[in-house]
Order: structure tokens, then C-alpha cells, then sequence
């Protein structure tokens, strides 16, 4: 953990987002319920996650491939999908890394301006200058904040060629929203070598849905039929969302498994996702411009 030193103060937006135009399913189901009776899988793997946040269990090695597109669909405001993802990138061995993130294009200048810093704390004050870090439905979290310095350092050492914002907010119509979503990531993986790339691609696990064309992974998934649509699932516990009656840490059930990650993948083609990536419990990760507190990484 470490701290950064800044003076500059933001006024509060106080963004409060509808969790459907939002992008965040919440599942409300009891954290005591068994899974599905009818729910089918072909594989599951494990991972194992060290205090070095270097080591990541066998199971997910399929991730880890060549060629690979993994979106993850997230809930927004924990500390544990960041982590993960930190944690995958550094796992990956000889293989280039692409990571899409749920961050507006128009703040791409001031996210390759930060990729290709030195990360002092003065590069992350300038990296905390865009407005982006007022919103408050749980993306522009500590956690987020957390994964850009890991991934900075990671393309730094050589282990990813992009970091890419791709969330499409010049268009009120969520219908539009998605489009241009899928249409930015598009454009990147047509600028890479796909079959010689990992990407992971995080956005809120409704815009990651693929049952209809309404969402941003229905697109990228037509035009790359290879991707992989993962939901998020938890026992429980807490993340920093919006609902109808504001934002901040809510309580979240899920249906507990274990405390073991792991991917589950469907065999129905039917499923809103293709699978899920199982964290056991999770925890709320707040705003960086939190009222009342100092500037942490976590």
C-alpha cells in the first residue's frame, strides 16, 4: 500500500446510475441456495492466489492462452475483480497481454499518457485529474485506481502491449452506449494479432451479456466468435454500487461455494453468459475521492 501525496480537490458528483443503464446485475439470491439443478458445466478451474499476487492455480490456464478474449463481467466496486486481473496479467509467461477497461474513451490521452509514465505520484495526480475519478458508481474505485499502477508496471516490464478505455458515453441512448462499446473494442483487436494475444476485456457484467443484441459482448462476440462471456459470482459480502437509493457499499448475497476462485463454464448456448468466474467472498472498494479520507492504494 502505498500513499500519494496530492492537493487537488474535486467537487463530488454524486453520480447515481441506474443499475440496468448501469451495466451492474445484482444477484440477490441467498447466500444459502444450492446451485441451479439443471446448470451444466465442461470444465472448472482453479486459482490460487499467493500474498505476492503472482501465482494463479492451473485452472485457469485456458485463460492464458494465445488468442484468448475474455470478457469479464463484473459488479462493479470490489476489490477482489481488480485484483484478479492484476494477478492474470502477471501470470501470463512469452505471451503480449491486451486490457480493455470500462473507462470513457475521451480520457484515452490521459490513460497512454500514465501507461507510458514512471508512475511517480505526481504521474498518478495527473492520471487523477480526469473527471472520470468523480464517479461514483463503484469504477472509479481505490481498486480500479490500485490495477492501473499494477498494469502500468506490468507494461513497463514488458508483459502488455495496450491498456485501452473503450466505454462509449457521448450517446445518452444506452442502446447506443453498448454499440459504441463494442465498436471500440473492436477496433482494437482488429489492430492486433489476435492468435498471438491474451485479451481481457472487464465491463460491467450487464453490457458483457451475449442472449441479445441490446449488449456490448453480443457485438464482439459476432465479430470474433472465439470470445468467452464470464459472469461474476461471490458467496457475499459487499460492493460499492449505485441503487434507487444512492451509492456507497451494499450488501451483496450470492450462493457461497467455497472460498476457492475458480471459471465454471456453461454448455447451454442459451445463457445469458457463458460461464462464470467464481471469487468467493468479495468486499466494497471505495471512490478514490472518498469524503473523509486520505488517498490510499489498496
Amino acid at each position: 500500500m502505498i500513499s500519494i501525496p496530492t492537493k487537488l480537490k474535486f467537487k463530488m458528483a454524486g453520480l447515481a446510475l441506474c443499475i440496468g443503464l448501469g451495466a451492474v446485475y445484482l444477484n440477490f439470491k441467498p447466500a444459502t441456495s444450492s446451485p441451479p439443478q439443471n446448470q451444466t458445466s465442461d470444465v472448472r478451474y482453479l486459482a490460487v492466489e499467493n500474498e505476492g499476487k503472482t501465482n494463479i492455480g492451473k485452472g485457469f490456464d485456458k485463460l492464458l492462452q494465445p488468442g484468448e478474449i475474455t470478457i469479464f463481467g463484473e459488479i462493479h466496486g470490489t476489490r477482489e475483480v481488480p485484483r484478479l486481473i492484476s494477478n492474470l496479467v502477471t501470470s501470463v509467461k512469452n505471451t503480449p497481454v491486451v486490457v480493455g477497461l470500462e473507462i470513457p474513451d475521451i480520457m484515452t490521452a490521459t490513460l497512454t499518457t500514465f501507461m507510458n509514465s514512471d508512475g511517480t505520484p505526481d504521474d498518478v495526480a495527473k492520471l487523477l485529474t480526469h473527471r472520470f475519478w468523480e464517479y461514483r458508481d463503484g469504477r472509479a474505485s481505490k481498486a480500479m485506481l490500485q490495477l492501473l499502477v499494477d498494469l502500468r508496471k506490468l507494461r513497463s516490464e514488458g508483459r502488455i502491449i495496450d491498456v485501452f478505455a473503450f466505454d462509449h458515453t457521448s450517446d445518452p441512448d444506452p442502446r447506443a452506449r453498448d454499440q459504441g462499446m463494442a465498436s471500440n473494442i473492436i477496433k482494437k483487436l482488429t489492430t492486433i494479432e489476435i492468435e498471438k494475444t491474451i485479451t481481457f476485456i472487464i465491463a460491467g457484467n450487464m453490457h458483457a451479456r451475449i442472449d441479445n443484441q441490446r449488449w456490448m459482448a453480443w457485438h464482439v462476440r459476432n465479430q470474433f466468435p472465439k470470445m468467452v462471456s464470464l459472469n461474476n459470482a461471490y458467496s457475499g459480502g459487499t460492493a460499492w454500487v449505485c441503487t434507487d437509493k444512492g451509492c456507497g457499499p451494499t450488501t451483496m448475497a450470492g450462493i457461497d461455494r467455497g472460498t476457492d476462485q475458480f471459471v465454471e463454464r456453461n454448455t447451454s448456448q442459451t445463457e445469458r453468459w457463458q460461464g462464470i468466474f467464481y471469487l468467493g467472498s468479495i468486499s466494497a472498494s471505495p471512490p478514490v475521492h472518498d469524503e473523509n479520507e486520505s488517498l490510499f492504494l489498496e
